[in-house]
């Protein structure tokens, strides 16, 4: 496991629509709260939110927005993590169960390409790539 902590904030006069993603992301929630995230710690697998990781985050989110806000919230979570680091798509061995995990901290961004792989793979027969196949494990 690898833990990630996120912040959320409420700022009124971002209005934003869209997803930022860069080094963190900027996720908006509605009612003027967006998710601010996250860290990925590699040691420290505890549930408690650090006051290190809200500093990343608030300086990465000052580099983002230029308008006030407010932290009204921080989350931890533990992300489970693939050894060699790459998604994992594919069908389980209970018939017609598929698999799209393993997403990792790119995983926004390399959600849409993938689900789309899988449902070629699903609809079509399209064979994945070996390297996000997860018979690669067999």
């Amino acid at each position: 496991p690898r833990k990630g902590e996120y912040l959320i904030v409420k700022a009124p006069q971002l209005q934003l629509k869209q997803i930022i993603k860069g080094p963190h992301f900027l996720i908006p929630l509605g009612e003027d709260r967006y998710m601010v995230g996250a860290t990925f710690n590699r040691v420290d697998t505890s549930l408690e939110p650090t006051q290190k990781a809200r500093e990343e985050l608030r300086k990465a989110l000052s580099k983002m927005i230029r308008c006030d806000y407010t932290v009204v919230d921080q989350k931890v979570g533990l992300r489970p993590t693939v050894k060699d680091r790459r998604p994992i798509l594919g069908n389980l061995s209970v018939p017609n169960s598929y698999i799209l995990n393993g997403l990792g901290t790119r995983g926004l961004m390399a959600a849409p390409t993938l689900a789309e792989q899988l449902f070629k793979y699903i609809e079509q027969g399209i064979p994945l790539e070996r390297e996000i196949a997860i018979d690669r494990f067999s």
